[in-house]
């Protein structure tokens, strides 16, 4: 007998759904604008130096504020207090801070580089993101996505109009990153805390006990979502010591478009995994029809951006950038394929969140960015662009393998349970 996966309101079920996407949507909006625009007007060099701070405190940021935010959203605990995750975001962020300001510090001393200065405002943008995004944990442990889509639409139209104003009048890079700032922590203050439950709700409770359990209960995650962003840390790092910051945007501005997928991809499977859990525990068959269904979605958004890229790639590029980012054809097509086997590894790997098989899906993202990490030594160097596009759809491949075959395991033992 087939169990349904919510006997109450499927309407609100699905409302938050949509509202999930709509949420996904526009920060996928503001993150590819936030790099497009900039890039329409000011030099690649610089528009370089900021996809490459983006691209090295991003896992670092990520490492350090251990995704609190689904660790809130999935604590059952009748004695969770989301002051106590704010006591450890505390934390996360002093550390992150320190680490940064120390980079800062030194290596300005031994090879002054404004890209250093960048790496540390990104820092505190990552800082006040975070804070917003324990708001945002609230509003989805309280089923209220509607409110957090209208967070992230105000937070998106604002950056996108900043990042336009300081384009179109030339200032430097580094007003960006401090737009940014200052967009997120005014919206966090006005609307995210309140939206929250108040500022009561954020003041952190200090107990050491209950820190030390969220911590060594968060840190998986923390590593899981820091590996996620290695793999641009490792291709952008690499692109920048052989080649420069200006081909570091070149590349960045041809994965952005996997990026702006990836996060929408993110949203719809988000949506989808508490139905697909509770289908792995009680019914096999619908787990595996409701899987094929999102594979196929998502071959068609990734087959059909893979398309976009043969047909006009390179008209593409030119009329999102402009003349000076379109680069070879072929890098592009490849970076395509990437992004489509890397949307098919993401399904497949929540897959396996759902069948709760969080080390394997570890695994399978730690493989991936060590094979980055050796095929971009001797890629990159020998066949620049081409070979940065072919080290991603490398990486991207062996994650899918082995998420696939994470879940055809994960399918038999489901399977043998149900029979005994």
């Amino acid at each position: 007998m087939n169990t349904p996966i919510m006997s109450g309101p499927h309407r609100r079920l699905r409302a938050n759904a949509f509202w999930g996407v709509v949420a996904g949507g526009c920060y996928a909006l503001g993150r590819f604008g936030v790099f497009v625009i900039p890039a329409k007007f000011l030099p690649a060099e610089q528009v370089g130096w900021f996809g490459l701070a983006l691209a090295v405190v991003t896992p670092l940021a990520y490492l350090l504020h251990l995704e609190l935010r689904l660790a809130w959203v999935t604590d059952t605990s009748p004695d969770a207090s989301l002051r106590d995750y704010a006591a450890v975001r505390v934390l996360g962020n002093l550390l992150l801070l320190a680490i940064l300001g120390v980079v800062w510090l030194v290596l300005q001393q031994s090879r002054p580089d404004p890209l250093w200065r960048l790496m540390m405002l990104v820092g505190l943008v990552r800082v006040v993101e975070s804070w917003a995004d324990l708001c945002l944990g609230q509003m989805q442990k309280q089923e209220r996505m509607r409110q957090a889509a209208v967070s992230h639409i105000l937070k998106s139209v604002l950056l996108l109009a900043w990042a336009l104003i300081l384009s179109l009048r030339g200032w430097d890079i580094f007003w960006l990153p401090v737009g940014w700032i200052l967009i997120i922590l005014v919206i966090w203050l006005v609307y995210d805390v309140r939206q929250a439950g108040g500022r009561e709700a954020l003041r952190p409770c200090w107990s050491v006990k209950t820190i030390a359990r969220l911590v060594l209960s968060g840190w998986p995650l923390g590593v899981f979502m820091a590996l996620t962003g290695l793999n641009d840390t490792i291709i952008r790092s690499v692109v920048n010591i052989s080649f420069g910051p200006s081909v570091v945007a070149y590349i960045t501005a041809m994965t952005l478009f996997v990026t702006a997928l990836v996060v929408v991809q993110n949203g719809v499977n988000q949506a989808l995994l508490p139905r697909l859990a509770l289908y792995y525990q009680e019914d096999r068959h619908l787990f595996d029809q409701l899987l094929r269904k999102m594979m196929l979605s998502t071959v068609a958004i990734g087959g059909s951006f893979v398309l976009l890229v043969v047909v006009a790639g390179e008209y593409v590029l030119r009329w999102v950038y402009r003349e000076e980012y379109v680069q070879p054809s072929a890098a592009f097509f490849w970076i395509s394929i990437g992004g489509l086997l890397l949307l098919m590894a993401m399904v497949l790997g929540d897959a396996l969140v759902a069948c709760r098989r969080f080390a394997m899906r570890m695994i399978s993202v730690g493989i991936g960015v060590c094979f980055t990490f050796i095929l971009s030594q001797w890629l990159i160097s020998k066949y620049d662009l081409i070979g940065a596009a072919w080290t991603l759809t490398a990486s991207a491949g062996v994650s899918l393998l082995i998420s696939g075959l994470g879940v055809y395991r994960a399918r038999g033992m489901s399977g043998r349970m149900q029979t005994r």
